[in-house]
């Protein structure tokens, strides 16, 4: 699916009318409309810089699904946060800084998903002749990883969520939830051994 600029799949995301009185105005009093409750208010910020904000998602992602969903999130984020400040910089410089930066981030966290992926499957080859996890798409990998993780003891698995889906090193995990480095270092060996036994039993 590409990104459709359509009044279709602008009223699928925001099927609210555009007030006439709002449609010519400056974005600070579309803004300052948005942030009194008008919802109409975002489909109109929406009309404006929808594209801009699809095409440097596309951009960095180099994904026309994961850009059109990075790009509606953007704009909810916007109406939901409330943050923006004229003083600072314009509505279109704002929406992308966010963009930029959130795009960032899920690259990051696709790296460190294939990451995990591709260690759980040298660790699941190195031990067993049965080379069949290495040999399935990345996308079963995926939901097989996921599945996997479900079954691991929290203290096991919040390590490796932090670590492959958010991209923190061991520092970072040892530091936010307040453990020991070196009990981090153990939790998360000991869950991706866990991984591999528990990826064995699902590819057999």
């Amino acid at each position: 699916m590409t990104f459709a600029h359509s009044a279709h799949y602008n009223r699928y995301c925001f099927s609210a009318p555009k007030p006439m009185n709002l449609v010519d105005q400056p974005d600070t009093v579309v803004v300052e409309a948005l942030m009194a409750g008008n919802r109409a208010a975002l489909g109109v910020l929406y009309s404006r810089y929808g594209e801009l904000v699809y095409l440097l998602a596309y951009r960095i992602l180099h994904n026309s699904q994961d850009a059109e969903d990075l790009t509606q999130e953007i704009f909810m984020k916007f109406w939901q946060q409330g943050k923006f400040d004229r003083g600072r910089g314009t509505v279109p410089a704002y929406l992308l800084t966010m963009t930029r930066s959130r795009a960032i981030d899920q690259i990051r966290r696709r790296k460190s998903r294939q990451a995990m992926i591709d260690k759980v499957c040298k660790l699941h080859n190195s031990s067993s002749p049965d080379n069949s996890l290495e040999q399935a798409s990345s996308q079963e990998i995926s939901e097989k990883v996921r599945r996997a993780m479900t079954q691991l003891p929290d203290n096991q698995r919040i390590p490796l969520e932090l670590a492959y889906g958010l991209g923190l090193t061991q520092a970072e995990i040892s530091e936010r939830l307040g453990i020991p480095l070196g009990t981090i270092k153990t939790r998360t060996r000991q869950g991706l051994l866990k991984l591999r036994q528990l990826l064995h039993n699902l590819v057999e």
